[in-house]
């Protein structure tokens, strides 16, 4: 590594340039660092450095760098270091360095251009496959960087292939994969595991499991299991390698040489579904049966009856938390039993009076209503009754006693036993103060009178004599 100091008298700041040649190129690191740790004046200078590396500049900077030769940093310019890799084709090149100080307190250090040789090398990349049938191999005459394709490992008993190890970075890679960037001699292992070797069990339209059947070389065979499933309607016959039954058939008990997946198969039964009540006063449903291969059979239309009720649907539970099924449907699984389930039939109201009195007077009692047939209940669904009214929700008889003139419209609602409703629409009563005549924006066609209760039609119009009051006669 050349090293060279600078000429002023104290050798302040040394420069320093290595170079290390690689397979593809160089290494390179230099430095301007302290050059006279004994020296225990006091020194300030600028300064600027270059470093050259195969014809390009490769590190340069200039500031200000104080005490070289005490030892004392207190700049981020110099002391300074640096590095890098340079990627060269085989061939000779240079290398070269200068620093400069300000020229009198510090001095300049130069470092010549001095050779090096970056040299093709080549190497040998091996297969190595001592167990299997194929894939040892060599290349020869490598250079970097150079890259290989995996080859076929062939074969080997009762063994699979894991793939080529890298003897230098421990990867493994599958035949027919390349591997780039090789720089050096370079050793891949064929890497193999012991067969083993498995028997799946398919229900193939059947319910359950079946564990699998497992046997590791040098074993060369292993046992079919019993058979584990079941179908309903159906009756295992045996396995078979292909789910239609056209492969090679096994049973419980043969030995089986082989991985494969052995699938279940089934001969048909007959299947019934039968129809219950539930709840019924009368009538009946016949079972709907079928035979397979036929897997289902159609759900039939209710011949139950029950007084007052009106049949929904079939359901798999008589709570009505199974599963649904309706008449021409196809039926669930052989053996299931269909419950009846039923709705109380539909009560409509209809509304047969919706008159109420108006106006009423503040402070008198009132009595009105509305009435509809099959109503089990009244209610006030919007608006609000005169204060002092209230509905009786189980005749609809409006009473009571208004306490607050003004008028008041609101809505009934009407309601049978099956919460079926109807409404009323928009009715209003008006509260008058006592002693006020109805309203005269309507025309009169009625004389009235107030009693001192309520008013009266008018039967006899009479006049004040001065005496007494006398009836009013045309002349």
């Amino acid at each position: 590594m050349p090293t060279v100091y600078t000429n002023d008298t104290n050798k302040r700041a040394k420069l320093a340039l290595a170079v290390t040649v690689t397979a593809t190129g160089v290494n390179w690191s230099a430095s301007v660092s302290d050059g006279n740790a004994s020296y225990g004046g006091y020194a300030y200078s600028s300064g600027s450095w270059s470093i050259t590396v195969a014809g390009a500049v490769r590190a340069s900077a200039s500031g200000k760098s104080y005490d070289f030769g005490s030892g004392v940093i207190a700049s981020p310019y110099f002391p300074i270091s640096d590095s890098g890799s340079v990627a060269l084709a085989p061939g000779t090149y240079t290398a070269s360095g200068t620093f400069s100080g300000d020229g009198s307190t510090v001095g300049t250090a130069t470092i010549a251009p001095f050779s090096f040789t970056v040299v093709a090398t080549t190497f040998v990349i091996t297969f190595t496959n001592p167990n299997g049938t194929g894939g040892s191999s060599t290349l020869t005459n490598q250079s970097a960087p150079a890259s290989a394709v995996m080859p076929n490992p062939g074969t080997r008993t009762g063994h699979s292939f894991t793939g080529w190890q890298d003897g230098s970075t421990g990867l493994y890679h599958q035949a027919g994969a390349t591997v780039s960037n090789i720089n050096g001699a370079r050793t891949f292992t064929a890497i193999w595991s012991v067969q083993t070797y498995t028997v799946s069990y398919n229900a193939n339209g059947g319910t359950g499991t079946m564990s699998n059947t497992t046997w590791t070389y040098p074993t060369t065979s292993g046992t079919v299991s019993s058979n584990g499933f079941s179908r309903t309607g159906y009756s295992f016959a045996g396995y078979n390698t292909a789910s239609n039954g056209t492969g090679t058939w096994y049973y419980g008990g043969n030995t089986i040489s082989s991985s494969a997946t052995l699938y279940a198969q089934w001969t048909a039964n007959t299947g019934s579904v039968y129809y219950n009540g539930n709840g019924n006063d009368g009538g009946s449903t016949a079972t709907t049966t079928w035979t397979y291969p036929s897997t289902s059979g159609v759900v039939r239309a209710n011949g139950f009856t029950r007084t007052g009720y009106t049949f929904a649907r079939w359901n798999t539970q008589a709570s009505g938390n199974g599963i649904d099924y309706f008449p021409g449907g196809t039926t669930p699984v052989d053996g299931t039993t269909l419950y009846a389930l039923w709705t109380v039939s539909a009560i409509y109201p209809s509304f047969t009076d919706t008159t109420v009195s108006s106006p009423g007077t503040l402070n008198i009692a009132y009595s009105d209503g509305v009435s509809a047939s099959n109503a089990t209940s009244y209610s006030v669904i919007s608006g609000a009754l005169p204060t002092g009214l209230s509905l009786n929700t189980g005749s609809g008889v409006i009473s009571g006693t208004p306490t607050v003139q003004g008028t008041y419209t609101f809505s009934i609602r009407a309601t049978s036993s099956t919460a079926n409703t109807v409404d009323s629409g928009s009715l209003t009563i008006i509260i008058y103060p006592a002693g006020k005549r109805p309203s005269t924006n309507t025309r009169l066609t009625t004389a009235k009178r107030f009693n001192g209760t309520a008013w009266v039609n008018l039967t006899v119009m009479k006049r004040f004599d001065g005496s007494n009051w006398v009836n009013i006669t045309n002349t």
